[in-house]
């Protein structure tokens, strides 16, 4: 109750009432100012933002539903979060209709067909607010490093003044307020803890309503590309520590499809002003993914197994020379897998059923995979 009481204060700051004392109230067709409104923000080449746009809000529906009730979506997206995301928006064009990428002006961003675009400065607090007016949220799938906070903070404080009323913050990620989380270089994956204390306190302020999604590592991506451990084209593997430790891993897909169904207007009251944590892929362990992959290949992979502490140790003395790149990994694989450190498993705050995910199995997620990628045998 407290949350859409929440909501309540920032549509009557933001929209009033429905007898229209804010253009917000008003359609395209009687409003000009929302014609030209259709826009979204891109940080910078690989960085990409996601935002929803109001379609005009009826009179005679609920002030929670004039926030909940998107209709139109603006979108950018040349990574591949922003890129899964996207996918999933535009399964459902009934729920959101209209997609407008804003970009930087030396942007290269060719947008799909039926995507309009608009260019806008993104140093600049003025054109900001011009671009996210109209809005009523904004998606922000900026990957990595790049959540810098005073790029964010600039973002954030745009919304506000252009009287967005949701903020999506870019996680996807782990439990971010761990202490594990916070040990990592914030060169590599960002200041998304500040971030979200930024946010938690304009929520307070009554200013804005904010939400996030974290599943983990992307199973996918982490298993063909990233640090999970196995090349799976050489039938190889490595097992750090015992292989044991239990984690929280979800593919892009499925985060993609947890996004699409926060914005809906059965959920949304539910996730605002906290995050939500979600685990795509259930009993994920090395072990478990090594069992999988050999009996989804039907191959017996060469396995070389590592002792967690000699990377935890490397990792440490990475950070002390200021070696990123190196403590990064380090500490990434640490964060993962090291039984004695790590804050993967964090299953106790997983909700699932309130986005509506199911977990997978793990052979299930790998041969799904494989699938894909054509490697079964």
């Amino acid at each position: 109750m407290k949350r859409v009481s929440a909501i309540h204060q920032i549509l009557e700051r933001h929209i009033c009432r429905w007898y229209g004392r804010t253009r917000y109230l008003k359609g395209p067709e009687e409003n000009p100012n929302l014609r030209d409104s259709n826009t979204s923000l891109e940080i910078n080449g690989p960085s990409q933002l996601v935002e929803l746009a109001a379609a005009g809000c009826s009179k005679d529906i609920e002030p929670v539903q004039r926030l909940i009730g998107l209709r139109d979506i603006n979108r950018i997206a040349s990574g591949r979060v922003g890129t899964a995301i996207i996918q999933q928006l535009l399964l459902t064009e009934d729920q959101f209709k209209r997609l407008t990428a804003v970009t930087r002006r030396s942007s290269t961003f060719h947008p799909p067909p039926g995507i309009a675009t608009v260019q806008a400065d993104f140093s600049s607090h003025d054109s900001l607010v011009t671009a996210l007016r109209g809005h009523d949220a904004l998606l922000s799938c900026v990957p990595g490093g790049a959540t810098g906070f005073e790029a964010q903070q600039l973002l954030i404080d745009a919304a506000i003044a252009a009287g967005v009323k949701l903020f999506f913050a870019s996680e996807y990620s782990a439990n971010v307020m761990s202490p594990q989380y916070a040990r990592l270089p914030t060169q590599f994956v960002g200041e998304k803890p500040r971030i979200r204390r930024y946010l938690e306190d304009k929520a307070k302020e009554g200013c804005i309503a904010w939400t996030a999604l974290n599943g983990g590592p992307f199973f996918d991506l982490w298993l063909t590309g990233g640090p999970a451990g196995f090349d799976i084209a050489s039938r190889k593997g490595t097992i750090y520590g015992s292989g044991n430790n239990l984690a929280c891993w979800t593919p892009l897909p499925m985060i993609a499809k947890a996004v699409h169904n926060m914005l809906l207007p059965s959920t949304l009251p539910q996730i605002l002003n906290r995050a939500i944590y979600i685990c795509g892929v259930e009993d994920v362990t090395q072990n478990n993914i090594l069992a999988a992959l050999e009996a989804e290949t039907g191959s017996k992979f060469e396995v070389t197994h590592v002792d967690i502490r000699k990377i935890r140790q490397d990792a440490t003395q990475a950070l002390e020379k200021a070696d990123w790149k190196a403590a990064t990994r380090g500490m990434t694989i640490v964060h993962q897998f090291d039984e004695e450190d790590s804050a993967a498993n964090f299953w106790d705050l997983v909700e699932n059923d309130t986005v509506g995910v199911s977990p997978i199995s793990v052979r299930g997620a790998v041969g799904e995979i494989l699938e894909r990628l054509g490697n079964q045998g």
